[in-house]
């Protein structure tokens, strides 16, 4: 719809070509047509094959989706309550849950902004639950929450980083002081062998 309103020619979706159509109007009309047919799936191309024109082709889709309406509702609304963060970094836990809500959109179930909050706090894995709790009270938009949670986490993975630096560093110590310790051990020894001969020498 966007990109038939940004060139102007939204009004093919409005109403049938007329009967004496000129030939520029109908060169226009079949070169939507083609662009929509490229962008569906070829389940979708299955079920509005034979459509010629931009309006009926239109609204062969749209009445396919809207026939599905409170099928499509129950399964992408389960999806929606079930999507939790898991093993996803939070950017693309955010972007399936924005999926999900776009696709509810289409078949007329907006979801709130205060719903998308909610259930992408509760989504979020048990490292976030103080984060959860504090951004849970302040009634923030979703884009601000998704913000701070994304920090949060970066944050999270830089003190990770620099602790395994740090252990990683006291190990290495640790490893060339007993190398030194060792040496040291070997040289006291060489010491006590070369007194001992000269003792056996001595008259």
């Amino acid at each position: 719809m966007m990109v038939l309103v940004r060139y102007g020619v939204s009004y093919l979706l409005d109403h049938p070509p007329p009967p004496n159509a000129p030939s520029q109007y109908l060169e226009l009309d079949a070169h939507i047509v083609m662009w929509i047919y490229a962008t569906l799936s070829d389940t979708m191309c299955d079920h509005v094959v034979g459509a010629t024109t931009t309006y009926a082709l239109w609204h062969k889709i749209k009445d396919f989706f809207l026939a599905n309406r409170d099928a499509r509702f129950m399964i992408l609304n389960r999806q929606y309550r079930n999507l939790k963060q898991g093993d996803l970094s939070v950017s693309e836990y955010a972007r399936r849950l924005k999926l999900l809500t776009d696709a509810l959109a289409d078949i007329d179930h907006v979801v709130t902004e205060v719903d998308l909050t909610t259930q992408f706090l509760h989504g979020l894995d048990n490292t976030s639950d103080t984060i959860r709790v504090v951004l849970g009270d302040q009634g923030l938009p979703f884009d601000t929450v998704l913000s701070r949670v994304v920090l949060v986490e970066e944050s999270q993975a830089q003190r990770t980083a620099e602790e395994g630096a740090s252990a990683f560093a006291m190990a290495g110590g640790s490893s060339s002081g007993g190398g030194s310790s060792a040496v040291s051990f070997g040289g006291r020894g060489q010491g006590d062998r070369a007194a001992d001969r000269s003792y056996d020498r001595a008259p």
